[in-house]
């Protein structure tokens, strides 16, 4: 299970990862940008390696290029990747900020400078969320198949009594 941290902030990158990594989380990826994060998703139409698992994004909302609300946005907008809890970190956290990530698709919300209780709590809370979804999938592809098997358990049984017939 893989965090990715975005954050244009080598900085704000260690301190996050020093929290994650004294709380246990051991698989941390980093990115500096929302391309550079695109890239374990494998978004770039020259690459055929297989996207990385990340169970949950700690992203910063002010980056050069595409900033994290967008990121954000254009990650939800994809199929495969719309279940990935993101939660936006930033040090301006005013109320349109607030409205505005959310409304791009983010989970949750956290101010700089992070209080560790604060991230690991929501953190812990995210990753349990993932943990149901994933597991209501499951669920949801096991009814399907079953609803498949008895259909066709019904064409099956229709076929012979007509045969018999």
């Amino acid at each position: 299970m893989s965090i990715l941290i975005v954050d244009d902030s080598n900085t704000d990158i260690q301190i996050i990862k020093d929290m994650l990594a004294e709380a246990g989380y051991a698989d941390v990826l980093t990115a500096s940008s929302a391309a550079e994060a695109f890239s374990f998703f494998n978004l770039q139409d020259d690459t055929d390696a297989p996207p990385t698992e990340i169970e949950l994004i700690l992203m910063d909302i002010f980056m050069p290029g595409m900033d994290g609300l967008e990121a954000c946005n254009h990650i939800k907008e994809i199929e495969s990747l719309k279940d990935i809890p993101v939660i936006v970190v930033t040090a301006k956290a005013s109320d349109e900020n607030l409205s505005l990530a959310f409304k791009k698709g983010a989970s949750d919300y956290i101010k700089k400078p992070i209080n560790e209780i604060e991230l690991l709590s929501r953190i812990k809370a995210a990753l349990r969320l993932r943990q149901e979804i994933n597991e209501r999938k499951k669920a949801e592809e096991s009814l399907r198949a079953f609803e498949k098997a008895i259909e066709n358990l019904q064409i099956g049984v229709t076929d012979r009594l007509i045969n018999c017939l």
